[in-house]
Parts: C-alpha cells; sequence; structure tokens
C-alpha cells in the first residue's frame, strides 16, 4: 500500500513540473546602447522551446530564429537587432548596429517590469 501511495506522489509531482521559468535580466555593463531600457523580464518555456511572454524595453518585438540546447537566438526586424541568450550562463546580449548591450538574468517567480 506505501508503495502504491508513493507511485501516485510520484506522478504527481513529475507532472506539475513546469518548464517555464521567469528570467529577470539587469544591464550588467552600463553602455551608451539608449535604444533599451536596464531591465526586463521575460517568461521561456524549455518544454515548448518558445519565448512565452515579454515585459520591459523594446524587446517585446523579438522573434525566436532559434531554439539550440546551449542557447537562444532572437531577430527583432523592427529596431534592427539580434539578440542571444546563453542558457548555461544566463547572459543576455543584444547586438545592435554599432552597439552591444549585455544583460545578466536570474531565474524569478514574478515579472520585475511591468508592460506598461
Amino acid at each position: 500500500m506505501n508503495l502504491f501511495v508513493f507511485i501516485l506522489i510520484y506522478i504527481f509531482i513529475t507532472s506539475v513540473d513546469s518548464k517555464e521559468q521567469i528570467l529577470n535580466c539587469q544591464e550588467s555593463v552600463n553602455s551608451d546602447f539608449a535604444s533599451f531600457g536596464t531591465e526586463f523580464t521575460k517568461i521561456i518555456d524549455f518544454k515548448n522551446r518558445t519565448l512565452s511572454n515579454t515585459s520591459g524595453s523594446y524587446n517585446i518585438f523579438d522573434k525566436v530564429v532559434l531554439f539550440g540546447r546551449n542557447e537562444i537566438i532572437l531577430q527583432n526586424r523592427i529596431f534592427d537587432t539580434f539578440s542571444t541568450y546563453n542558457i548555461s550562463k544566463k547572459i543576455w546580449t543584444i547586438y545592435g548596429n554599432k552597439d552591444v548591450k549585455s544583460y545578466e538574468c536570474f531565474e524569478g517567480k514574478y515579472n520585475s517590469v511591468p508592460l506598461w
């Protein structure tokens, strides 16, 4: 009977486990790349390999180009930028025409910057 209860608890715990992560990103080094703010939040669904939600700054127009095992690459056609997110190092980098802006990201439970 104890084994049956243990199996039910294990199935419940593993089925509830989500692969979504809320990333709270803050500028790691000050730069003159003024088009983007100093912090933003993204919700990434690692199970479905999608970018579920974004807030803060102007990177709400990012489109996922590649969702790899170690890196996510995004393109923003409105502001003509590319972004990369290194999953293992938790570093978000935005590349513009002549500028580069880097952010450190931390896993969180709540969005740090509202969309409005």
